[in-house]
């Protein structure tokens, strides 16, 4: 009809050019999306934090175990503990070295320049380093109980490998049978056959033993603990020491090990071990763990990560959580991880 207008036809190569085009402007755009989301995704920040190490622990199960009594029968009272770990072996010489060279402390001026074996056990060890060193390693020191149970088992044998005598330790009983100039004490693990039921080694014999015990939780009432008032005595200068030494006899009495000493004391017969309860290690791995969240730069895509993060963290004790926050505020390197670690660290210190 004239005056109407025909549509024009597209030519069918032009549409399929053009759809072309918008196929690949979409896939470009959606690529586009993609790489920025893991961009984003994978921005984060790892630190390298290490907690507790129990590769060199033995575990020891909770419950309960006896007491022998002051007699060495087995009429002794039961105590109970919970799940723990405790050092295989006594710290050694190679293990204390590295701790001094970390933390910056000094060795005490009694303290001889060891240049024997560095797998002897190190001595002349105050209470105190030995509390700094076991915060250190992310342990503790053993309590008196803890140090009992992982020596003579929870049945209270008389000794670690059982109730008959053997020269089974560095006791005064294996000294006297060396030559003089031996050392007196010998590289821990020596004694194969003195190992305990659940593999601690060296529990009697070679160095007395720090716990964080103080004298009112002695086990066995020996005239050392009974003839003490304990009014006049201030508690917090005391610990007691298990195990006994290189010249400690043990053959012909049932050995207590069991003695009371001031917290600065540094003597040459004097080493320790560590501990570190179950529930304890659990709550290190959670902060860690939760550290490792708050590493995730972007709040917006992982805010429900975060968020758990960050309430770990400020619901746990302050004294557990604040050193490991510490550590990885000074292994961070990204700007955005430190404010945010410090900000975590002022809310917890504004509610303790």
């Amino acid at each position: 009809m004239k005056g109407r207008t025909e549509p024009a036809t597209q030519d069918p190569t032009a549409r399929a050019v053009t759809g072309r085009r918008r196929w690949l402007v979409a896939l470009g755009l959606a690529i586009c999306a993609m790489a920025v989301v893991g961009w984003l995704h994978g921005e984060r920040e790892t630190i390298p934090l290490r907690g507790a190490d129990t590769s060199e622990m033995v575990f020891v199960a909770g419950g309960e175990f006896r007491v022998r009594s002051e007699e060495g029968s087995l009429r002794g009272r039961l105590l109970r503990l919970e799940p723990y770990f405790i050092d295989r072996f006594e710290v050694t010489e190679r293990e204390w070295k590295r701790f001094l060279a970390a933390s910056g402390r000094e060795s005490s001026g009694a303290r001889p320049e060891v240049g024997s074996n560095p797998d002897y056990p190190a001595r002349f060890i105050r209470y105190p380093d030995a509390v700094a060193f076991a915060r250190w390693k992310h342990k503790e020191l053993p309590t008196n109980w803890q140090w009992e149970r992982a020596s003579q088992g929870p049945e209270g044998k008389r000794f670690p490998w059982g109730d008959g005598f053997l020269m089974a330790a560095n006791t005064k009983e294996v000294r006297d049978r060396r030559s003089s100039d031996d050392p007196s004490v010998t590289r821990v693990g020596t004694f194969e056959r003195g190992r305990s039921a659940v593999g601690a080694y060296d529990m009697i014999g070679n160095v007395w033993e720090w716990t964080c015990s103080p004298g009112t939780d002695n086990l066995y009432g020996s005239e050392r603990f009974s003839s003490i008032d304990w009014r006049e005595l201030d508690s917090t200068r005391y610990r007691i020491i298990r195990g006994g030494a290189f010249d400690t006899p043990i053959s012909r009495t049932t050995p207590k090990l069991e003695d009371l000493l001031w917290v600065m004391s540094e003597r040459w017969d004097l080493g320790m071990r560590c501990s570190l309860s179950l529930d304890l290690y659990r709550r290190q791995t959670a902060i860690i763990d939760a550290v490792g969240d708050l590493g995730h730069r972007w709040r917006l895509l992982h805010w429900s990560r975060i968020g758990r993060a960050e309430r770990t963290l400020e619901n746990e004790v302050p004294a557990l959580v604040l050193p490991i926050l510490e550590e990885a505020r000074g292994l961070a390197k990204e700007p955005w991880l430190i404010d945010r670690l410090d900000d975590v660290m002022t809310r917890i210190r504004a509610q303790s």
